[in-house]
C-alpha cells in the first residue's frame, strides 16, 4: 500500500516537474502569434508582400480557431498578388469560418477571383453558393453578377431564371433599375424586341434621377436605329447629349449616330450595345470597344510616353451612389477617391482610382475592373 502511495507521489511530481520545464512554451503561445503578424506587418510597410504572405499562410495554418482568424485571412487575400495561391488558400480555410455572413464575403470574394481568371462556371457556381441566403444580401447589385456571367455565356433563360429569384431582395431604385435593365438586354438578346422596348421605356420614364438612365438611352438609340427610325434615336440621342455628355454612353452614341470622323475614342467601353455582340463568350473582340474603333480607324497608332491615365470607375451626379461605389472598391481592396467635376454647369461626382498608369497599363486594369463588376470604367487623362 505504502509503495503505491510513494508511486503516486513521484508520479505526481513528474507531472508537476513537467508543467514547469513546458508551462513558459504555453504562457508565450499568445504572444508568439501576435508577434508573427506584427513581423508580416513590418515586411507589408518595407514593401516585403511575398515574405509577409507566407508569414499569414503559416499564421492562418495553426490558428484555424483563433477570434481573428477570418480578419486574417481576408487580409492576406488583398496583399498576396498571386490569384492562384489566393484561391487555394481561401478555398482551403473558408471551412473553418463559423460565422455564416463572414463565410458568403469569401465565397463571393473566391468567385469574384475566378471571374478575373476567366473561369464563368466556377464564379457561376461560386456567387451562387455566396447568394445561399439571399435576405443578407438584400439589395446589393452584386446579386447581378451570376445574371451578367449567364449573359455573357449565352445562357440567357438561365439569366432570367436568376432575376426572377433575385427580384424580391431587390427594391431600391438602384439595384432594381440595374436589373430592369439587364431583363431588357436579355430580351433583346433573346429577339422578344417589344418586351425590350416596353422595359427600356419604362425605365427611361421611372428612373430620370437614376445613373442608369445613360445606358437605357444609349440602348433605346441602338433599338431604334435597328428598327430604322432614325427620328427616333436622334431625338433620343438630344437627351442623351443634354444631361450625359460626360459619360461613355454618349461618346459611343456619337459615334454611332454620327460616324466615326476626326474622332480619337480612348475609352473602352463594356458592356457594349447589343449590336455589338456577335458572339457570347467572354474576352472576345465583340466584346470590348476595339472592334467598333477599328472598324473606324480611330485608334492612334502610338500613344505618347509621357501621357499617364488615371481610372475613373463611375461618375454620378448623386454623392450617395459615389460613395456606395468607393465603398465597394474598398471591400476589394481597391484605394479610391470621390473627385468633384463641373461639366455644362453640372456638378458630378467621379469615383477615380489615381495611379498614373500609361496607356496600355490602364487598359489592362480597366478589363480587371470590369469583370470585377465596375463595368462603367474608362480612361481620364491625369
Amino acid at each position: 500500500m505504502m509503495l503505491k502511495k510513494e508511486r503516486k507521489i513521484k508520479e505526481n511530481r513528474i507531472l508537476i516537474i513537467i508543467f514547469i520545464l513546458f508551462f513558459p512554451l504555453f504562457s508565450t503561445f499568445g504572444d508568439a502569434v501576435s508577434i508573427n503578424l506584427q513581423n508580416a506587418l513590418e515586411l507589408e510597410k518595407q514593401g516585403k508582400t511575398a515574405q509577409a504572405s507566407l508569414i499569414y499562410q503559416e499564421w492562418l495554418k495553426n490558428n484555424s480557431t483563433h477570434p481573428e482568424f477570418y480578419k486574417v485571412l481576408y487580409h492576406f487575400s488583398a496583399i498576396e498578388e498571386n490569384p492562384l495561391t489566393i484561391l487555394s488558400v481561401l478555398q482551403k480555410y473558408s471551412q473553418f469560418i463559423k460565422n455564416q455572413q463572414q463565410k458568403h464575403l469569401i465565397e463571393k470574394h473566391i468567385a469574384l477571383i475566378y471571374e478575373l481568371l476567366g473561369d464563368i462556371d466556377h464564379a457561376i457556381y461560386y456567387y451562387k453558393l455566396a447568394f445561399t441566403d439571399l435576405a443578407a444580401w438584400k439589395n446589393d447589385t452584386s446579386l447581378l453578377y451570376p445574371a451578367k456571367l449567364l449573359v455573357a455565356k449565352g445562357l440567357y433563360e438561365q439569366a432570367k431564371e436568376w432575376l426572377y429569384t433575385i427580384s424580391g431582395f431587390l427594391l431600391d431604385d438602384i439595384s432594381y433599375a440595374e436589373a430592369l435593365f439587364l431583363t431588357a438586354k436579355i430580351n433583346i438578346l433573346l429577339q422578344h424586341k417589344e418586351k425590350a422596348l416596353k422595359i427600356l421605356l419604362h425605365i427611361k420614364s421611372r428612373f430620370q434621377k437614376s445613373d442608369i438612365l445613360a445606358k437605357c438611352l444609349l440602348a433605346l438609340i441602338e433599338f431604334y436605329l435597328e428598327q430604322g427610325e432614325k427620328a427616333e434615336a436622334q431625338a433620343i440621342f438630344s437627351e442623351l447629349e443634354k444631361d450625359f455628355a460626360h459619360t461613355p454612353e454618349y461618346v459611343l452614341a456619337d459615334l454611332i449616330v454620327n460616324g466615326a470622323k476626326n474622332k480619337k475614342i480612348l475609352i473602352d467601353f463594356y458592356p457594349l450595345p447589343y449590336r455589338y455582340l456577335e458572339t457570347t463568350q467572354l474576352g472576345e473582340e465583340s466584346h470590348s470597344a476595339i472592334s467598333v474603333q477599328k472598324e473606324a480607324e480611330t485608334i492612334p497608332d502610338k500613344t505618347p510616353v509621357q501621357d499617364k491615365y488615371h481610372i475613373c470607375v463611375g461618375s454620378y451626379q448623386v454623392y450617395k451612389n459615389a460613395n456606395i461605389q468607393l465603398q465597394e472598391l474598398s471591400d476589394k481592396g481597391l484605394k479610391a477617391e470621390i473627385i468633384e467635376k463641373e461639366i455644362k454647369g453640372k456638378r458630378y461626382f467621379r469615383v477615380v482610382i489615381k495611379h498614373g498608369y500609361n496607356y496600355e497599363q490602364a487598359q489592362n486594369f480597366i478589363i480587371q475592373l470590369k469583370n470585377s463588376g465596375f463595368k462603367e470604367s474608362f480612361l481620364i487623362k491625369e
